[in-house]
């Protein structure tokens, strides 16, 4: 059965099983259940997750995202956990490893999601800056690309209020409709 994989941190962790539910029998949805964090992180644990899938034959979408966690400012130095020359490298790096393993999978890269102003660790203006060059590499490699970060930015009431970062249940659903367009769109235009 044709198999999609979905990607990313824990904003993929909140709309994954929606995705599954919007996908119904078109397909298998596979995820990691851990939270896939920042590039590097991801892209040293893709030996193990190729194989959610059954048979990575089987695969014929991905779904990634890596962002958040690369632009959070939580050490003493106050700089970004990972830096904009790292996070290029790293995003070309899984683009060669998503076409290693996956040889038939179309590849939809989604845009980091912003955050509330008030979120202490991570600024938008950063997540803008890492958008930009995820945009210029996926243009590169003609990826689709899937713009979360729009639709949140133009309905902040999904992202949560008790932590700043995270979308609601309503806001899960709707990123969840939106991965089924785009994965479904992409797979048409193969």
């Amino acid at each position: 059965m044709d198999t999609l994989l979905l990607i990313g941190d824990s904003i993929r962790m909140f709309y994954c099983k929606y995705v599954r539910e919007e996908m119904g029998d078109r397909m298998n949805v596979v995820w990691p259940e851990e939270n896939c964090r920042f590039s590097l992180y991801t892209l040293r644990n893709m030996w193990e997750w190729a194989n959610l899938a059954e048979n990575p034959e089987d695969v014929v979408a991905v779904h990634w995202n890596n962002g958040l966690w690369d632009v959070t400012r939580r050490t003493i130095d106050g700089e970004c956990l990972v830096s904009k020359e790292e996070y290029a490298r790293n995003l070309e790096r899984l683009i060669v490893e998503f076409h290693g393993r996956f040889p038939k999978a179309k590849i939809i890269w989604a845009t980091i999601t912003p955050v509330d102003p008030a979120f202490p660790t991570a600024r938008n203006d950063d997540i803008d800056a890492y958008n930009e060059i995820a945009l210029g590499i996926m243009a590169k490699h003609n990826i689709p690309v899937n713009d979360l970060h729009a639709t949140m930015a133009a309905h902040p009431e999904y992202i949560r209020r008790d932590d700043l970062i995270h979308e609601t249940e309503e806001g899960a659903r709707v990123l969840a409709r939106q991965v089924k367009e785009a994965v479904l769109k992409a797979l048409d235009e193969k």
